[in-house]
């Protein structure tokens, strides 16, 4: 309970954690670790709302927005806490694929117009773009057949007999 001084007017609460009786599990759906105060804190259907939502504002507003991780990391959640509600719940996973698909179309236009690296983000854009990724599987595929074309082959012949007609090769 938080302490409040003795001359407030506020009053004393504490939040009661209802708890359905028959399956006596907490109202929302789960907790995450807060990795700035390393507490835990209750994650509901509404945080998942809003927290996509904001995810997408930030991708599409901010223009300092290159990786996905920046948000998440900002808002104090781990990699693994953000992936997992990307696996489990579809509205994070349709919000993460339209900001990585934003974010990805920033890095493009960035290295288009030599705002960026453009081998730092031509490596790195199959992560934020599908088209990309497509076309970096099919030219490695190109260029497994070409490779596999451009073997070099070795070819044994047999030692051919001797004849009247060519004589044997005299050895030092």
């Amino acid at each position: 309970m938080k302490k409040t001084p003795h001359n407030s007017t506020k009053k004393k609460t504490r939040t009661k954690i209802v708890r359905d009786p028959e399956t006596k599990r907490s109202p929302w759906i789960e907790d995450y670790l807060d990795c700035f105060s390393f507490t835990m804190k209750p994650v509901t259907n509404a945080f998942l709302e809003r927290f996509s939502n904001e995810l997408l504002v930030w991708a599409r507003d901010n223009q300092n927005a290159l990786k996905i991780s920046q948000f998440y990391l900002d808002k104090g959640i781990s990699d693994n806490t953000f992936y997992r509600w990307i696996k489990n719940y579809p509205i994070m996973k349709e919000a993460h694929a339209h900001a990585m698909r934003l974010i990805g179309n920033r890095r493009e236009t960035g290295a288009i117009t030599k705002g960026y690296d453009r081998h730092m983000v031509e490596m790195m854009m199959p992560h934020y773009d599908s088209d990309w990724k497509l076309m970096v599987e099919w030219r490695n595929k190109m260029k497994a057949e070409n490779d596999e074309k451009a073997l070099t082959k070795i070819v044994v012949l047999e030692k051919y007999p001797s004849s009247d007609v060519i004589p044997e090769k005299e050895t030092k």
